[in-house]
């Protein structure tokens, strides 16, 4: 799992689900560690805000806003009675062991969705919503902005705080007709503003009240211990059947969802989470160190002692990927750089896969890798480090995310007339062919 995590005084410590892809999250890469995200982490305004201005001499912050990389994608919730199943292997683009009933029907705003044949997408430029085809036609959605959560897709609508009218939850359609206002209330315009869920959409109001439309647009009431059932949801947690695991500076629990009872599992201070079969999986926080523990908490056992953690004056960065029985990891050494490691988990045998990574997303059977921040080059390679192949050379900030056959990258802006936050590409993988989402 893949996190950019801010440092102390500047936001919480907290993995920021909001980070690509998820949200935006802010990235200053005047370190030697250059910038990651995986998994969104929590920014307030005010971080979001106060890292803009500290950024402003480098021109190197990307957004608070950017899609976070998950890995979410290596499960699949295949009960809609949300039980526990596995699925045929067949099916799966990332692994062939068993799933845990991930409840993928959890998501949150972005920068930018896929779905179906197009993109959709907040640009960098002026904040307003575009959709972009397979083919680069590019059609404008929207001449209002959206604030730096971004959007999210529900129900053939696109839902976003309207930044141009009061910060307001409004929604317009997907070939951008009907521009409807949602609610009067003024959103709370955090990361987790506003969320979906089974089917319906949450959001906050500024005083912290919940919220709950239906697929129609249309709010209806919250049922019974609801609102305490969403109030655990966080860019830090996610729901296995009815089993809600939420991690952090404070350890890791687990929440049971039908009858609200919490247990603590650790207290070690988490810098990323993974559930794998009959296992958890973390990168602790305090030692930087790879440790792996059963569901309920029991046998401890450190895995790796290896600097999992890359610190900086301003963002930490780690990296952690599980599929197919194999662990994918970073190695990071005193110049910010690393080695990107398998380690097969039950052999326990670490192979090295490339050198002089910075960041990493594992998409189907490819691992795609940047090797630098300035002037770096973006490869691809099997998942056994073999068939290494250049893809393009940019000023990389990290790697996004893979969705429907597009990889998503950020790049830093360059000049005064390009994004602030920096800029955002995806790639046609199949046809090796790079987009701006402009």
């Amino acid at each position: 799992m893949k996190i950019m995590r801010r440092k102390k005084g500047l936001s919480k410590l907290p993995e920021i689900r909001a980070g690509i892809i998820a949200a935006f999250v802010v990235f200053l890469i005047g370190i030697s560690c250059g910038v990651l995200i995986f998994q969104r982490n929590f920014i307030s305004k005010a971080a979001a805000q106060s890292a803009e201005s500290s950024a402003k001499g480098n021109k190197i912050a990307l957004s608070p806003y950017l899609n976070s990389l998950t890995n979410d994608e290596i499960y699949r919730y295949t009960d809609e009675n949300n039980s526990l199943e596995t699925w045929d292997e067949k099916e799966d683009e990332n692994t062939k062991d068993e799933a845990f009933g991930l409840d993928k029907s959890l998501s949150y705003p972005g920068l930018y969705q896929v779905e179906g044949n197009y993109v959709y997408y907040v640009s960098p430029y002026d904040f307003k919503i575009y959709k972009i085809s397979g083919n680069g036609k590019r059609i404008k959605l929207s001449e209002d902005k959206a604030d730096y959560n971004g959007i999210l897709l529900h129900g053939g609508w696109i839902y976003f705080i309207n930044s141009s009218k009061g910060e307001k939850l409004y929604r317009v359609r997907t070939d951008g007709k009907d521009m409807i206002k949602v609610s009067e209330d003024k959103m709370r315009t955090s990361f987790e503003g506003f969320f979906k869920w089974k089917g319906s959409l949450y959001y906050y109001d500024e005083y912290m009240g919940i919220h709950k439309i239906d697929e129609t647009g249309k709010e209806v009431e919250l049922g019974a211990g609801e609102r305490n059932t969403v109030l655990n949801f966080s860019y830090s947690s996610k729901i296995y059947g009815n089993i809600l695991y939420k991690w952090g500076p404070d350890g890791i629990a687990k929440v049971d969802l039908e009858y609200g009872k919490e247990i603590k599992l650790i207290d070690d201070p988490v810098y990323s989470f993974q559930l794998y079969r009959d296992r958890i999986y973390y990168i602790n926080y305090k030692n930087h160190n790879l440790y792996s523990i059963t569901s309920d908490g029991k046998d401890k056992v450190r895995l790796i002692d290896d600097e999992l953690i890359c610190e900086g004056p301003d963002y930490d960065t780690g990296n952690m990927v599980i599929s197919d029985g194999l662990l994918y990891y970073i190695k990071y050494n005193e110049s910010g750089t690393g080695e990107l490691y398998s380690l097969h988990i039950e052999s326990g045998k670490r192979t090295v896969l490339a050198k002089d990574v910075k960041d990493f997303k594992l998409y189907g059977d490819k691992l795609y890798y940047i090797d630098g921040i300035e002037f770096g080059k973006l490869y691809n390679m099997k998942k056994d480090g073999t068939d290494k192949g250049e893809l393009t050379s940019n000023y990389f900030t990290y790697m996004l995310e893979g969705q429907n056959g597009f990889l998503f990258y950020g790049v830093k802006s360059q000049t005064d007339d390009e994004p602030y936050y920096g800029k955002i590409f995806m790639m046609d993988i199949k046809n090796n062919i790079e987009r701006e989402l402009k």
